[in-house]
């Protein structure tokens, strides 16, 4: 029976697991390392939990120091397919598949793919309607970016995080400000410190 493998088998990814094993595959769960931080235990804490919801006793590999380790250790199982049961999977099941010449994403569409500020800049250069955005490291960048533009209402957020983990939407120049303060001095949803922040015109409609 071939192998299926699910870089982090949580949220969605749960769901894999059932088709998978109706397609007449063995799926295997890859486990991701996790921040060092309160926030990253938090966030490991949350991946055991969900774990146990699924509702079959699949084998489970682990994220190694390196990723040429961790390429080794997933060529053992020869996978069919390599695929991403979270967010936070995407990076690696996508760098994998193309290391073993499996389907998949190009690992040049992993920026668009991931990062919220690369996603708007491939959607303008497809012609298409976008939104306004920086990426910025500082509240000073955030200030000159919102000035120079004319902003009123905008929506600060992690350049790289989960859903609407950490979104904030702004009326205001000072809301804005305490936002961007407030980001700076926080985790996003992997227990990960924010090192940049995208500012965004918010959209209406």
């Amino acid at each position: 029976m071939r192998n299926i493998i699910v870089v982090e088998c949580i949220s969605t990814g749960i769901n894999f697991v059932e088709d998978i094993i109706n397609r007449g595959y063995n799926p295997i769960a890859l486990d991701l390392k996790v921040a060092e931080t309160p926030g990253g235990r938090d966030f490991a804490e949350f991946v055991i939990n969900d774990y146990k919801r699924i509702p079959y006793d699949i084998e489970m590999i682990y994220e190694q120091e390196t990723f040429e380790e961790t390429l080794e250790e997933v060529k053992k199982y020869d996978p069919l397919l390599i695929v991403a049961g979270h967010e936070r999977g995407i990076i690696l099941a996508t760098k994998l598949s193309k290391e073993l010449g499996l389907l998949g994403n190009d690992v040049e569409n992993l920026p668009a793919m991931t990062m919220k500020d690369q996603m708007q800049e491939r959607i303008a250069e497809h012609g298409l309607r976008s939104i306004k955005g920086k990426l910025v490291h500082s509240l000073n960048e955030a200030i000159a970016f919102y000035d120079n533009e004319g902003l009123d209402e905008v929506v600060v957020k992690p350049n790289y995080c989960a859903g609407s983990t950490n979104v904030r939407i702004c009326l205001n120049r000072d809301e804005m400000i305490n936002a961007v303060n407030a980001l700076f001095n926080d985790i996003n949803h992997y227990g990960d410190m924010l090192e940049d922040l995208l500012i965004q015109e918010r959209i209406k409609g």
